[in-house]
């Protein structure tokens, strides 16, 4: 399956987050998710995953300046 252009959006913030120590973890945090989850992201393994958990991961790294503040979805036409 491939993968969606949210969860390649969020695999760029996860690893640009992963250089600062403590991150991924205040991150989970602040998502309200674990930390393996984000590994998990991180590592592809995302099928189980659901749309809240990465708009709540999204909002995250928005937050905390990994990524731009806008994303536009793509129509399912």
């Amino acid at each position: 399956m491939a993968e969606s252009k949210l969860v390649q959006t969020l695999v760029v913030g996860l690893q640009r987050a992963q250089r600062k120590r403590g991150q991924l973890t205040e991150i989970a945090k602040e998502a309200g998710v674990s930390r393996s989850t984000l590994v998990k992201v991180l590592a592809g393994d995302n099928d189980w995953i659901k749309a809240p958990n990465l708009e709540r991961i999204y909002c995250a790294l928005v937050r905390r300046g990994h990524l731009g503040t806008t994303f536009e979805f793509d129509s399912a036409a």
